[in-house]
């Protein structure tokens, strides 16, 4: 890897040989692929289910206003 196709990764500061820039690609790539397939596997497990879909339907929207709380509680 050369400076000019360094791609996103810059180095800020020291000299990191051919080996250490290998291991950082190396991790930095496991990363970015696990995160990926976690953020499908959290996409597939946040969907809604068929029982919270049909609760969902069943409560009425909330209306606000005077006189709403009056029977609360009793």
């Amino acid at each position: 890897m050369t400076v000019q196709d360094s791609g996103a990764i810059r180095f800020v500061s020291g000299s990191p040989s051919d080996e250490e820039l290998a291991a950082v690609t190396a991790v930095l790539s496991a990363l970015a692929v696990e995160s990926e397939s976690l953020g499908a596997q959290a996409t597939a497990v946040r969907a809604p289910t068929a029982w919270s879909r049909s609760q969902r339907s069943m409560r009425s929207a909330w209306q606000p206003g005077p006189g709403r709380w009056q029977h609360f509680g009793r």
